[in-house]
């Protein structure tokens, strides 16, 4: 009489830990030599649990995945495999091996579902990860794997192409995820979708998601602390709110942002992509709006067009609430023959008092500047009483231009470093630089071409 599986506990186990160890561990081609290996062992021993087809079913299976995941290191993609199950079944079909012919009446039923759980995963876990995600679109008990698993970091790098797949919804129920980067892919959150209470770090480029999936992602992870968004599609307003989120990153295309319930963002970088829209002409000024409200800021970067973008409407000469905490101002790529943007950065001056650090870089396109300083009231009362280090490069040598430096040096008691960058010019001498008359006793005055 043959043994039932409870009788035999012992062999069983063994049976299933050489499945997992010896099947995706080694990368050969296991499954003739699982066959042969699982048939001498039937037949020298009546105790063990599994009968042929069964082994059969889980040399399937096994080798189901492990082509699965060829696929995808070649392909980086999971398009073809989602399309149907047919494609799976016939890259199985192709590459099987002399000696395996009875195993193709079993490619046509679904064995990864019926796999033992130490089996599928040990197969998981020598995997490589993006093809290990890929693969829950196989199996819905894979989904259940994520969240099962304890996983703190997940981490999608940059493919040589983009081609997009869907991210398994599961993987946003990890609760013990801190860390995640995703790189070319769709976001569609479940409707049981509650939050990512551990996660600290989010960073996600190329992605399409909406802006409704974007914001409710963002406010429901509490602990949230850095936000980096690279060239996000489909999301046309970015609306941030975590009260916990101290940094963010922003390069992409969008039409509008939306910065609320922010009190502990200190570092914001924000580059917009394409030409800034206007198409609501109700709204109150970009700048007063979007960079007003960040009371706790200490390092701000603003680069081309976002600075258009907060020029749009009357700029006030300074914003209605100081930024007390503003250390560092860097602009970049400015266009300083745009009016609008020069009076952004008088109205960020104005209402700076803290501010240690001023970088700009000039946008090579500019052929002239509107740098106006005698035109500006709101300056001359104005000092930098913590103004330790000026950084401008791309300067003209415009008159314009050398009364902002002379401006600069005049109003900035403790500045230590003043390094000033022409583009194709002649540089601007350091003695004619001294006669600036300088607040600063100890200003060391660098002035270089480019």
């Amino acid at each position: 009489m043959k043994p039932s599986p409870k009788s035999t506990p012992k062999h069983k186990h063994k049976h299933q830990k050489w499945v997992s160890d010896r099947g995706l561990g080694l990368g050969t081609c296991i499954g003739g030599e699982l066959r042969k290996k699982d048939v001498g062992t039937a037949s020298t021993s009546t105790s063990v649990a599994a009968t042929t087809d069964q082994l059969f079913d889980a040399t399937a299976t096994v080798n189901s995945l492990f082509i699965c995941s060829i696929f995808f290191i070649e392909e980086l993609t999971s398009v073809k495999i989602r399309s149907s199950e047919e494609s799976v079944e016939k890259k199985v079909r192709t590459v099987v091996q002399p000696g395996m012919a009875e195993m193709k009446r079993h490619t046509n039923i679904d064995r990864i579902s019926n796999l033992p759980w130490d089996v599928l995963d040990t197969i998981l876990v020598h995997i490589p990860l993006k093809e290990a995600v890929r693969t829950s679109i196989l199996s819905s008990p894979i989904k259940s794997w994520w969240p099962n698993k304890g996983i703190k970091e997940l981490i999608l790098k940059e493919f040589d192409s983009i081609k997009r797949f869907k991210l398994p919804s599961e993987v946003f129920s990890c609760p013990q995820l801190s860390c995640l980067e995703l790189y070319g892919c769709i976001i569609m959150l479940s409707p049981t979708f509650r939050g990512l209470n551990s996660l600290i770090s989010l960073n996600l480029s190329h992605i399409y998601i909406s802006s409704d999936t974007l914001e409710n992602l963002i406010v429901n992870c509490p602990v949230l602390e850095r936000l980096t968004l690279i060239n996000i599609d489909h999301s046309t307003v970015f609306r941030i709110s975590n009260l916990n989120l101290k940094y963010l990153k922003i390069d992409s295309k969008f039409e509008d942002i939306c910065l609320k319930n922010v009190p502990l963002l200190s570092t914001v970088d924000i580059r917009l992509r394409v030409n800034p829209q206007h198409s609501d002409q109700g709204k109150a000024c970009n700048l007063a709006r979007v960079i007003g409200c960040l009371y706790s800021i200490n390092k701000l970067i603003l680069s081309s067009n976002f600075l258009e973008f907060l020029a749009y409407n009357d700029v006030p000469e300074r914003l209605p609430a100081l930024l007390n905490h503003l250390l560092t101002l860097d602009l970049r790529d400015a266009r300083l023959d745009s009016p609008k943007v020069v009076k952004v950065l008088l109205s960020i001056l104005c209402s700076s008092p803290s501010l240690e650090e001023l970088i700009i870089s000039v946008s090579p396109l500019c052929r002239f500047s509107f740098l106006d300083f005698q035109r500006a009231h709101c300056l001359v009362d104005l000092y930098f009483n913590k103004l330790k280090v000026v950084k401008i490069r791309g300067l003209l040598s415009t008159n314009p231009e050398c009364e902002f430096i002379k401006f600069i040096l005049a109003h900035s008691p403790v500045l230590e470093t003043i390094t000033i960058v022409t583009y194709g010019r002649e540089i601007i001498p350091n003695s004619v630089l001294l006669q600036f008359e300088p607040a600063s006793e100890h200003v060391k005055v660098i002035s270089l071409r480019s």
